[in-house]
């Protein structure tokens, strides 16, 4: 069922461990929004990765990611998987491993073919990027 920035937050909420995933071949918008929204869950006490299927670009390395980006998941199963910008489960790639067995998969993208694979799916075609949707979905969390 599609949603906005305030029920992806209070779904969000919800979870207490969490792995975050962008597409295939990570760019700007991917890679900034899993950061952004990781961050903010940490500031919330929850407990973050970002698992991906290929590093990060090296024009991207300056980007504060910390000690979030691993090469494997800390948890058996997490409660709630965040997948940024895939319009296609199989986007994920080698990450969809760790993705699908999370409790609870939010999907947000702003690209209109979206498969709306997750339990919650923030879709929004008029979002310049995904970026802009986490952007709400951080204020709506208070962070």
């Amino acid at each position: 069922m599609p949603n906005d920035a305030r029920s992806t937050a209070e779904a969000l909420k919800k979870g207490k461990t969490f792995i975050l995933s962008t597409h295939l071949n990570p760019d700007a918008d991917g890679v900034g929004s899993e950061i952004a929204l990781g961050r903010a869950l940490l500031k919330l006490g929850k407990q973050v990765c970002i698992i991906n299927s290929d590093p990060y670009p090296p024009s991207l390395a300056f980007l504060p990611s910390g000690k979030l980006v691993r090469k494997k998941m800390p948890w058996a199963r997490p409660d709630i998987a965040v997948v940024f910008e895939c319009s296609s489960f199989d986007r994920l790639g080698k990450a969809a491993e760790y993705v699908k067995k999370a409790g609870v998969i939010i999907n947000i993208d702003h690209h209109p073919d979206n498969q709306l694979f997750g339990k919650y799916n923030f879709i929004d075609s008029t979002a310049a990027a995904v970026g802009e949707q986490v952007y709400g979905i951080i204020k709506c969390l208070g962070v």
